[in-house]
């Protein structure tokens, strides 16, 4: 069992005494924080230049075409708004159609709602419409996967024998 071995030193910044790891960096982490948030604030705009070149770099536009197309087909599958999230939300008591489990953050995205799951999966030709999604905790929707929500049903029921 590897064991990290801590020692006490002197913060070469603040002078605080305070336990640093092996890699015996000589400011505290406060200190180190704080240099950080300065060097961000003094080089900005470099930080972005080399952020858009990297971007730049690995760009591919036929790669791009492709997500662009599957997310437009995806948004223009379904009639969904953030309205009919909410209230759909609402009618199951802010709980999972599939466990009866509280789902704690709900995002009410028409194009990306998490904590909700399609009844038939879109990659079985669900549409993304209000009659097809139900709300989901992440682990009923994780375990659904691709299943149909009759399959998935079938599935609760043997295992609850």
């Amino acid at each position: 069992m590897k064991t990290t071995h801590k020692k006490t030193g002197v913060c070469g910044v603040c002078g605080s005494s305070r336990k640093y790891t092996k890699s015996g960096k000589s400011v505290c982490p406060t200190c180190q924080k704080r240099y950080c948030k300065n060097y961000r604030d003094r080089n900005m705009e470099s930080i972005r230049k080399k952020n858009r070149e990297r971007k730049r770099r690995s760009y591919d536009p036929e790669k791009a075409k492709i997500e662009n197309k599957v997310w437009r087909d995806w948004i223009g599958a379904g009639d969904v708004t953030r309205m009919q999230l909410v209230k759909l939300f609402e009618e199951h008591n802010e709980s999972c159609h599939y466990c009866g489990s509280r789902i704690l953050k709900p995002r009410f995205w028409p194009s990306g709602p998490n904590g909700f799951d399609h009844k038939v999966p879109r990659c079985s030709g669900g549409k993304h419409t209000i009659s097809n999604i139900v709300p989901s905790c992440n682990l009923c929707n994780s375990k659904k996967g691709t299943k149909t929500y009759d399959e998935y049903l079938n599935s609760l029921m043997e295992e609850s024998k």
